[in-house]
C-alpha cells in the first residue's frame, strides 16, 4: 500500500512539474492546490509506513538464516509480479492514450517508474540474498516469464478483437444512427474505426513490451533447463495454448461457414479470433521451448514427446464429447427452435467432432506407440482423464436424474425432460471415457507389478519343490550336482 501512494504522490507531483513547465494543460490554482494538498497527505502516509518495513527488512538481511528463508523469496516474488503487473498494464493505458489528441500520459509514466523501482529492487534482493540453490532465482525468472507472457496473451487478443472489429465494419457498416440522437459534426463510423485502431496499436505494441520484458526473464534461467519449475511453466502455457487455439479454430471455422453463408453472421467469425491470436502465440512460444529443452531438462527426449501429445489428445477428447452434447441439444430442439439455428448448431457441432477427432486420434495414438506400461507421463495422461471423467460424468448425472424427477414428478420446469435427455449423451460419454481409461489404468498398473517382481531363485524353488513332494531328494541332489559336475 505504501508503494501504491507513494506512486500516486510521484504521479501527481510528476505532472504538475510538466504542466508548470508548458506541457500539456495549465491547471487552475485551484487545481494546482488539491493536488499538491493529495500528494503530501500521500507522502505523509507511505513515507513512514514504507520507511518502517523497509528498515525491518534491510535489518533482517543481516541474519543469514534469514536471508536464505524461502518465505522470504516468495514475498520478493510477490513485489516482482506485483510491480510488472502494474507497468504492463500501465503501458498499455500509456499507449491507447498516446493514440488520441493531446495526450497527457504523466500519471502512467510516474506509476510505471516507481513500479518499475520497485521490481527491480526486489529482483535485485533475490539475487543479493544467497539461497541454499539457484531455485529461489528460477522461479523468480518464472515469475517474470509467467506475467509477461499472460500480459502478451490479453493484448494480442485485444490487437484481435479490434482486427475483427475493423474486418466487421469495414463489410457491414453500423446502423444508422436516429436523427434526432445524432450529435451535429459527429462521424460515428469514424469515432468506431478510430477505436479499433486504438485496440489494434496499443495491444500490439503492448505485446511487444511484454515479449521483450519475457526475454530478459528467459535470459534469466536459461542457464538452467534441468528445472522442475521451468518445465511445469513451459507445460502450462503449452496446455492452455493448446485449448485456446484448438476451441477457437473450430468456432472459428464454424463462423466462417456461417459468414459465408449469411454475411450479417460475420460476428460469429470474429469472436473467435482472440482465442485463436492467444493460442497461437502460447503454443508456438512453449512449444519451442519444450523441443528446445527435449532431453536437457533431466527427462529423456522421449518424455518430451509424451507431453506434447498428450495435451491435443486431452483437448480433442473433450472436445468429441462436447460436440456429442451440441449434437443431441440441436436434435432435440429441432421442433422449437427456428431452422437457421437448428443448422448453426449442427455445423458447430460437426466443426467440433471434426477438430476433436483430429486433435485426439492422431495424438493419442502416437502417444501409446511411444509409451509403456512403466512411463509415469502415461499413468499421469489416464489418471487425468479418470478424474476429469468421474467428475463431469457425476456432474452431468446429477443434472439428469434432478430433471428426469422433477420432469416425472411435474414439478420442475416445462423444459426439464429435455435438459434430461440433453445432458444424457454427454453423461454416457464421460461414463465410458471413465470405464475405458480406468480398464487401461488398472492393467498399466498390473503389468508394472508384474514387471518388478524379481524371478524366483532357481535354488529357492527346487527345494520349495522337493518340499511339496512334487520332486524326490535324490533327483534334486543330481540336479544340483550336475552344474558343478
Amino acid at each position: 500500500m505504501a508503494v501504491i501512494a507513494t506512486a500516486a504522490a510521484a504521479a501527481i507531483l510528476l505532472r504538475l512539474a510538466l504542466q508548470s513547465s508548458g506541457v500539456g494543460l495549465r491547471p487552475s490554482a485551484d487545481e494546482a492546490s488539491r493536488n499538491i494538498s493529495l500528494a503530501i497527505a500521500l507522502l505523509a502516509i507511505a513515507l513512514p509506513v514504507g520507511g518502517a518495513h523497509l528498515l525491518l527488512i534491510v535489518s533482517s538481511i543481516r541474519d543469514p538464516a534469514e536471508r536464505a528463508a524461502g518465505v522470504r523469496h516468495q514475498y520478493l516474488n510477490l513485489w516482482v509480479a506485483f510491480a510488472l503487473l502494474v507497468v504492463l498494464f500501465m503501458a498499455q493505458s500509456a499507449f491507447t492514450f498516446l493514440s488520441q489528441d493531446a495526450p497527457d500520459v504523466t500519471v502512467q509514466e510516474s506509476v510505471i517508474v516507481v513500479a518499475a523501482i520497485v521490481g527491480a529492487i526486489a529482483a535485485w534482493w533475490v539475487t543479493r540474498t544467497p539461497p541454499a540453490s539457484v531455485q529461489p532465482r528460477i522461479r523468480t525468472a518464472v515469475v517474470v516469464m509467467l506475467v509477461a507472457m499472460a500480459v502478451a496473451a490479453v493484448a494480442v487478443a485485444s490487437a484481435a478483437t479490434g482486427a475483427g472489429g475493423v474486418f466487421q465494419y469495414a463489410r457491414l457498416p453500423i446502423a444508422p444512427i436516429d436523427p434526432s440522437l445524432r450529435l451535429p459534426n459527429i462521424s460515428y463510423q469514424g469515432i468506431q474505426q478510430r477505436f479499433q485502431d486504438q485496440s489494434i496499436r496499443s495491444g500490439l505494441t503492448t505485446a511487444g513490451v511484454a515479449l521483450t520484458i519475457w526475454a530478459f526473464g528467459f535470459a534469466w534461467q536459461r542457464r538452467w533447463p534441468d528445472s522442475r519449475d521451468r518445465l511445469g511453466y513451459a507445460l502450462l502455457g503449452y496446455g492452455l495454448g493448446t485449448v485456446a487455439l484448438l476451441v477457437g479454430a473450430a468456432f472459428g471455422i464454424a463462423g466462417a461457414i456461417r459468414f459465408a453463408r449469411d454475411a450479417s453472421q460475420i460476428s460469429a467469425f470474429i469472436t473467435a479470433w482472440p482465442a485463436m491470436a492467444a493460442g497461437a502465440l502460447l503454443v508456438s512460444i512453449h512449444a519451442t521451448l519444450l523441443l528446445r529443452d527435449r532431453g536437457r531438462n533431466g527427462h529423456p527426449a522421449v518424455t518430451t514427446v509424451r507431453l506434447l501429445l498428450a495435451f491435443p489428445a486431452l483437448v480433442g477428447l473433450g472436445m468429441i464429447v462436447g460436440a456429442l452434447g451440441l449434437l443431441s441439444h440441436a436434435l432435440l430442439e429441432r421442433e422449437l427452435m427456428p431452422a437457421q439455428h437448428v443448422a448453426d448448431d449442427l455445423t458447430q457441432a460437426v466443426i467440433l467432432l471434426t477438430i476433436g477427432a483430429l486433435a485426439y486420434v492422431p495424438s493419442w495414438l502416437a502417444f501409446r506407440a511411444r509409451s509403456a506400461a512403466d512411463s509415469a507421463v502415461r499413468r499421469f495422461y489416464l489418471f487425468t482423464v479418470v478424474c476429469l471423467a468421474l467428475v463431469a460424468g457425476l456432474v452431468s448425472g446429477v443434472i439428469v436424474l434432478y430433471n428426469a424427477i422433477t420432469a416425472l414428478a411435474g414439478v420442475g420446469d416445462a423444459d426439464a425432460g429435455r435438459t434430461a435427455l440433453t445432458w444424457f449423451v454427454p453423461a454416457l460419454a464421460f461414463a465410458a471415457i471413465f470405464a475405458v481409461h480406468l480398464t487401461l489404468l488398472l492393467r498399466d498398473q498390473r503389468r508394472t507389478r508384474a514387471a518388478d517382481v524379481p524371478a524366483a531363485d532357481a535354488l529357492v524353488a527346487l527345494l520349495e519343490e522337493v518340499r511339496a513332494g512334487r520332486v524326490s531328494v535324490e533327483h534334486a541332489a543330481a540336479t544340483i550336482r550336475g552344474p558343478l559336475s
